[in-house]
């Protein structure tokens, strides 16, 4: 059995490919398995990543048609056999002893989760702002529950959901799968990983770990459309639907998931202010009026009104400074 299981989803990326995969080719860390899955690519990808395949027998190639990311990292961790998870995006590298780095303190804190630091380059730039994934020295080098670490980041303004800025047991990944079909769908996977009940031990390193490609044409860089709205509302309607999933173990942690359960419906309406070029359709609107009297805690936020009424409103007072965020 491999001590790291890294899942690769791969969709036209055959600009790319290679850097990302000999990445992995030239750890200082060998125990590793490379699960690569092909989501129905319709470039060279499939037979980039297959000559990788047949050259080294710890990449693992699997096809599929094309389903979205979600689905793909879903049957990666299928295939997965290590100790611990990673994900790591097609387009993005680690670095040269990243798992070397996480193999330490994993194995002598027995964690069952690590979150690691990143940083971000443009694609054919010398670099790209630092602070992507700033974390203070206060959520750094103390072993906490899953819950509470949630909580710390949340209070603090520094959570980072997405699936490649950690390393999580297999067992742990197994339990949970990431919604299909949407956008945002790290902001549901990560914390319903952070609230399992086998989630005891987690750790955070400010180690730079993973490198990550600013490109045009990403998820995270294509123009905003209501997809990205209905994702972040997708995520909503499941932590608001099964809120007995989260582990509750003092006010605090409460406290912080009302805060995260708010900026999700936030960031849904935020997306549709931007893909309807600030002008929401009333009924659109009205959706998000009931989705948020759907969460008792949201109504006695002032500011949340302002912005599923009036969304208009809220960013002319915010951009007048009247609100800090």
């Amino acid at each position: 059995m491999p001590y790291f299981s890294i899942v690769v989803p791969v969709f036209n990326v055959e600009k790319y490919i290679n850097e990302c995969l000999d990445s992995l080719l030239s750890q200082s860390f060998s125990d590793f398995e490379v699960i690569l899955i092909d989501d129905g690519s319709s470039d060279q990808s499939l037979k980039l990543i297959s000559k990788y395949g047949l050259s080294d027998s710890r990449f693992k190639v699997f096809t599929q048609e094309n389903k979205g990311l979600s689905d793909t990292r879903n049957l990666g961790v299928s295939y997965a056999q290590g100790k611990y998870l990673i994900f790591l995006d097609s387009d993005d590298l680690l670095s040269k002893d990243a798992l070397k780095t996480i193999h330490s303190h994993c194995q002598n804190k027995h964690l069952d989760m690590l979150m690691f630091g990143a940083k971000a380059f443009y694609d054919n730039k010398a670099s790209a702002p630092d602070d992507m994934y700033y974390r203070s020295d206060g959520l750094l080098n103390t072993v906490k529950s899953g819950p509470e670490y949630f909580a710390d980041a949340i209070i603090n303004k520094m959570f980072h959901p997405s699936a490649c800025l950690y390393a999580v047991r297999l067992d742990i990944a197994r339990e949970i799968s990431f919604l299909s079909g949407i956008y945002h769908e790290d902001n549901l996977y990560t914390v319903q990983l952070l609230f399992s009940n086998r989630c005891h031990k987690t750790f955070v390193i400010k180690d730079k770990l993973y490198l990550r490609r600013v490109r045009e044409g990403s998820i995270t860089t294509s123009e905003v459309s209501m997809k990205h709205s209905d994702g972040y509302l997708a995520v909503y309607k499941e932590l608001i639907a099964k809120p007995n999933r989260l582990r509750v173990e003092t006010p605090t942690i409460k406290h912080s998931i009302d805060i995260y359960i708010k900026n999700i419906l936030a960031s849904a309406i935020k997306k549709a202010y931007e893909a309807n070029h600030k002008n929401i359709p009333f009924r659109t609107r009205l959706k998000y009026v009931r989705y948020f009297l759907s969460y008792q805690k949201n109504i006695y936020d002032k500011k949340l009104w302002i912005l599923v009424l009036s969304p208009k409103a809220f960013y002319l007072l915010k951009n007048l400074l009247i609100f800090k965020s």
